[in-house]
Formats: C-alpha cells, sequence, structure tokens
C-alpha cells in the first residue's frame, strides 16, 4: 500500500510542484517583462527629458556663456589699460625727474656728492678741465644741450601721446 500511495500522491505532487514551477517561472517572466519594459520606457523617457531640456536651454546657456566671455575680455582689457596708464605715469615720472635733474644741474646745484667719489688721479684730471672750461664759457654747454635734449623729448612724448592712429 506504501507503494501505491507514494505513486499516487508523489505523482500528484510531482505533478502539482511542475505546475507550481511553471506557474512561478511565468509568473517571473511576466514581471521581469513589466520592469524591462518600465526601465527601457523610463530609459526612453529621461534621454527625451533630456534632449528636450538640452535643446530647450541651448540659446540660454549660449547667451550665458557669451556674456561670461565678454566679462572676461572686458576685465582683460581694463587690466591692459590699467598696465598702459601705469606705465605712462612711470614714462611721466621718469621724464620730470629727469627735467628737474637737468634744471638744478643747470643751475648750479649738484646735490651731495659724499656719496660718489672718483680716484684721486682722476678727479685731479677732471678738476684741470673744468677749471680750464669755467676759465672759457665753456662748462655752460653741455647743461645747455642738456636742456635742449629734454625739451626734444618732451616733444616727442607729446606726439606719441597726442598721435591718432
Amino acid at each position: 500500500m506504501y507503494d501505491f500511495l507514494n505513486g499516487l500522491f508523489g505523482g500528484l505532487f510531482g505533478q502539482l510542484g511542475g505546475m507550481f514551477s511553471a506557474l512561478l517561472t511565468t509568473i517571473g517572466n511576466f514581471f521581469s517583462g513589466i520592469t524591462s519594459y518600465i526601465g527601457s520606457v523610463a530609459t526612453g523617457l529621461f534621454n527625451a527629458l533630456a534632449t528636450f531640456f538640452s535643446t530647450l536651454f541651448k540659446p540660454l546657456l549660449d547667451l550665458l556663456d557669451g556674456i561670461l566671455y565678454l566679462f572676461q575680455q572686458v576685465f582683460t582689457l581694463v587690466v591692459l589699460a590699467l598696465k598702459v596708464v601705469a606705465a605712462l605715469f612711470g614714462l611721466l615720472i621718469s621724464f620730470a625727474a629727469g627735467i628737474i635733474s637737468t634744471l638744478t644741474s643747470f643751475a648750479g646745484w649738484n646735490g651731495s656728492t659724499q656719496y660718489y667719489s672718483m680716484p684721486d688721479p682722476l678727479q685731479q684730471g677732471v678738476g684741470a678741465v673744468t677749471g680750464i672750461m669755467g676759465q672759457t664759457g665753456l662748462n655752460t654747454l653741455p647743461l645747455v644741450l642738456a636742456v635742449f635734449v629734454w625739451l626734444l623729448a618732451a616733444f616727442a612724448v607729446v606726439k606719441i601721446v597726442g598721435s591718432r592712429a
């Protein structure tokens, strides 16, 4: 009887197990298909939204990029203009210092000469030459020529600054 019941219930349970396994496989395939379909729809939707928004906001982003590039170039020009102005002020200050130095030399004031000294033989030679030039009146000639050089330099600076290209 055991063999009979074993054969009867074993076949029944084997059959039920096969049907249950097939049912679970079918349900698993169904949910796998549904999740695959939902995933592909979500991927397509995300790609469509990304394309839509990138197309929609591309002109705005290009405009923003252009405005930022304009600001960058304006600040570059401002920096270059400040460098030019600083260089012109340096040139004018050097020019004014040179003129003042020439005029003070022309007036006979040479400032403190304690820091600058020549060797004695050279000092004696220069002293002899300047003494002879002082007697003849030629010692003022280099100062007058220096004033003319500065005037020519001033004319050149005004011509450069005032020129229009």
